[in-house]
């Protein structure tokens, strides 16, 4: 696919404004497709960050089928896309993506990379040490155990509870209302059985879904985990050098 830019400013005037010292950092989002690369933009936006992404794939479709069958093309299309923001100035950069998080070589992107990266991958395993059990919603059953490796990786005894919602993935990238995609997909049921089984908290686990996260909370049947606070934190500090080796490639 064509790459472009997705910016909390315009990708030359960030790149400027970097060179000048008007802005003393920014950093790099990657994710599946242009929505959600566009909200993990936003979401550093918001907790006060300048940040320029680059999309992956077309469509959650394309980006599946990637993350399934080609791990290594994935993780190559990923490598170029941290080598251009890198160029661009890029301070650090977020996977702002579970699933492709879990299906590309973590440690070789890490160690070709001249700057921090940042996944989800890396909150849970601090999560795991204060949960034995969590309920889990997911794009695909790719990342529900990508992340259930990195759980068990951080506490032996925590588990999961998890459900694939590629179908409500889609419907967020169609801009269906958040209220519309919980009742349509009985998503309140889900979490309900997630918590009959024992479940202590749901954690979001796909970068799409704090889109319905208000809508969720509303029904108060879990605590809601969304890690985006945590990875910023992470990506700020440059704390992540090695981070989880759990990659497929």
């Amino acid at each position: 696919m064509a790459q472009e830019w997705i910016g909390s400013k315009d990708a030359d005037i960030l790149r400027d404004e970097r060179a000048s010292g008007k802005i003393k950092t920014f950093f790099g989002v990657i994710a599946g497709t242009p929505v959600d690369t566009k909200m993990g933009v936003t979401s550093l936006k918001q907790r006060g960050h300048e940040a320029l992404g680059l999309a992956c794939s077309s469509t959650p479709e394309e980006q599946a089928r990637m993350q399934i069958m080609d791990p290594k093309i994935l993780t190559q299309r990923v490598a170029k896309l941290i080598e251009k923001l890198t160029k661009q100035g890029a301070d650090g950069i977020m996977i702002y993506c579970n699933s492709m998080s879990t299906a590309v070589d973590l440690p070789e992107l890490r160690k070709q990379a001249q700057i921090p990266v940042i996944t989800p991958l890396d909150v849970y395993l601090d999560l795991a040490r204060n949960h034995r059990i969590l309920g889990v919603i997911a794009a695909n059953n790719q990342s529900l155990a990508g992340i259930e490796r990195t759980l068990q990786a951080g506490n032996p005894d925590c588990w999961q509870i998890g459900c694939a919602l590629l179908p409500v993935v889609l419907e967020i990238e169609a801009d269906r209302p958040p209220k519309e995609i919980v009742e349509k997909n009985k998503l309140i049921g889900v979490i309900e059985a997630m918590k009959a089984m024992g479940g202590e908290a749901l954690l979001l686990g796909c970068t799409h879904f704090p889109y319905m996260k208000e809508e969720l909370a509303r029904y108060e049947v879990l605590p809601i985990i969304d890690p985006a606070d945590r990875m910023t934190a992470m990506l700020v500090s440059g704390m992540v050098k090695g981070g989880p080796s759990l990659g497929n490639g």
